[in-house]
Order: structure tokens, then C-alpha cells, then sequence
């Protein structure tokens, strides 16, 4: 594994992990929990959401950072 700092390169990539991350609880374990309803009103937009926000994870005048964990040149996963 290798860690290195990210780049603006890295967003598109980043949006699609953490939404394949997050799917399964979305979809799989907060909907059938919440019900469709409590769903669409609380989280139905969750994707869109993390495309807004992961952008905004890395800002180095608000000393807001990601590293990120790479695997054969693919990125396996980040931290801010």
C-alpha cells in the first residue's frame, strides 16, 4: 500500500468510492430500518450529497487535508 497526498485528479474517483462505501447502509440497512418515507424525507439525496461534499473535504487554507491509500496504482481508500 501506498499513501500519498491528493490531488483534484483524485475527486471523481474518490465520489464513486465513497458512494459504492456507503451504498450497502443506505440502500441495504438505513432504508428497510427507516421505511421509504422517513427515508426519502432524511437521505434520499445521500448520493448527491457526498458528489458536494468530498470535494470540499480538501482545503489546505482551512487546513482540511486527504491522504490517500493506494494499491497497484488504484486508490483503495482516503482519510481527511
Amino acid at each position: 500500500m501506498h499513501i500519498r497526498p491528493y490531488t483534484r485528479d483524485d475527486e471523481t474517483e474518490l465520489i464513486k468510492l465513497t458512494i459504492a462505501t456507503f451504498g450497502p447502509f443506505f440502500e441495504d440497512s438505513f432504508r428497510p430500518l427507516m421505511g421509504e418515507a422517513i427515508f426519502a424525507n432524511q437521505q434520499a439525496a445521500w448520493r448527491e450529497d457526498y458528489r458536494n461534499e468530498v470535494p470540499t473535504l480538501d482545503d489546505p487554507e482551512h487546513h482540511k487535508h486527504i491522504a490517500i491509500a493506494e494499491i497497484d496504482d488504484t486508490i483503495a481508500g482516503f482519510v481527511a
